[in-house]
């Protein structure tokens, strides 16, 4: 029994989401949009066929077929095609002139009509912000007023019921599939109330342990700059020993400047403010320079049993992209899978897939356990595996500016892992061939 339960759940809430939407996928605009248009449309349906049960007028049954007609092409444009303000607008437009017509032809302020009214408003508010919600919910009041006036004037305009029975059927069939849409807007409301301030409260506690974090990371490097470049001062060590204090010292400063970048780009991503700027790059070049970039960052300690490998392809390329902010993502995924691997190897490396360029990063390091693959791309989460004995540096920050920084390129990011055996991380970019490749690869 609690088998079909469970798979009746099951179904459902799949049904939902992909009537709806995924709310990790699509904002609350969006689903509000997809569900309410659906559900009128529903509505508009169930009315035309109770309409041409009680013979309550041709024009009457065609406005509301036409209702159905209006808000199924809303949750099309929406759901399918993705295009959330012209469905917002469609839907906002049609709203004023369907209840205004099906108003006049049904029964007026004697009819179901009026009480349609309230979820307008309520949608009004939850889909509009600022001076255009206050515009359009005068243009409400203003038409309610418009109508009455106008019904008090030409009483004559209206379509009174054939019989008080078909009247009370009307109204209480109307108004229990009101009730249905309004209780499937106000649980959106409430829905996306309870989720905005759980982001809040997690993103409370994420940037109070951030700033613990911080205050480590940054206290770290710093304590060995001052104490390092103090035993430098000493007279009498030996050059081994200058040497050595002078490459911790280097360490520590490259690690804080780029401490100081992340919280820069996480910052101006967080505000908006960072600019993509693409240009031609031959990817194959670019890559092999990373590949002697990246081997500088080797930790001395595991260069002999840890190796650093660009997986290149045949195929040659050239693309347009922002190269800095490729490199800055290759950089921080390399990176990582460096601090997480102490021996085997190290290789990342693209491959062409139609319109995408897919790239790959591959370790042999503590691998992540399941539980946290849904975490890693969170901003200020630090994961160490179960699997690890020692306590990695980090802020938290580096996936998440990659993620982002991927996100905003056009393309997309996931991995794969397996605890003890390593970690494979894969983003995909679109490409644009240059003219002289765009024949080449056309087969791929």
């Amino acid at each position: 029994m609690d088998g079909m339960r469970n798979f009746i759940f099951f179904i459902g809430k799949k049904i939902h989401l992909w009537f709806s939407g995924d709310d990790r996928k699509h904002h609350f605009e969006h689903r509000f949009i997809n569900s309410v248009s659906l559900a009128i449309a529903a509505t508009g349906l169930s009315g035309f066929i109770f309409n041409l049960i009680l013979d309550l007028g041709k024009i009457e049954t065609y406005l509301t077929l036409l209702t159905t007609l209006i808000y199924l092409l809303v949750f099309i444009l929406s759901r399918v095609f993705s295009l959330v303000q012209v469905s917002k607008w469609l839907a906002l437009v049609a709203a004023y002139f369907l209840l205004s017509s099906l108003w006049l032809y049904s029964a007026g302020s004697y009819g179901p009509i009026p009480y349609t009214y309230f979820l307008l408003i309520l949608s009004i508010v939850l889909i509009t912000d600022k001076w255009l919600r206050w515009l359009l919910l005068v243009l409400v009041g203003l038409n309610i007023i418009i109508l009455f006036y106008y019904e008090g004037a030409h009483p004559g305009i209206l379509l009174p019921y054939p019989t008080e029975y078909e009247r009370r059927v009307d109204m209480v069939s109307s108004l229990i599939l009101y009730f249905w849409v309004g209780a499937i807007i106000m649980g959106y409301a409430k829905q996306n109330y309870i989720q905005e301030k759980r982001k809040a409260e997690k993103s409370d506690r994420l940037k109070s342990a951030f700033l613990a974090n911080m205050s480590h990371e940054i206290r770290t490097p710093m304590n060995a700059i001052m104490g390092f470049t103090g035993l430098l001062r000493r007279s009498g060590i030996s050059q081994e020993k200058r040497e050595h204090y002078h490459d911790t010292v280097e360490e520590s400063v490259d690690y804080l400047l780029r401490l100081i970048d992340d919280i820069l780009d996480i910052s101006r991503i967080e505000a908006d403010e960072l600019r993509i700027l693409p240009r031609s790059v031959h990817l194959d070049k670019f890559m092999m320079n990373l590949e002697l970039t990246f081997r500088q960052i080797v930790p001395q300690e595991k260069r002999s049993k840890l190796e650093l490998l660009y997986d290149r392809q045949e195929q040659d390329i050239m693309i347009e992209t922002d190269t800095a902010r490729l490199e800055q993502i290759l950089s921080n995924l390399v990176s990582n899978a460096l601090k997480f691997t102490e021996k085997g190897y190290v290789k990342f490396g693209y491959k062409i897939q139609k319109e995408w360029v897919q790239f790959h990063i591959l370790d042999t390091g503590i691998g992540i356990d399941e539980e946290d693959k849904d975490r890693v791309f969170d901003r200020f989460v630090k994961i160490d595996s179960s699997n690890c004995e020692v306590l990695h540096r980090g802020t938290g920050i580096g996936l998440s500016i990659a993620k982002k920084l991927i996100e905003m390129l056009g393309g997309n990011i996931w991995l794969e892992s397996i605890p003890n055996q390593g970690s494979a991380f894969y983003f995909t970019l679109p490409i644009k061939l240059s003219e002289q490749f765009k024949e080449k690869y056309a087969k791929f």
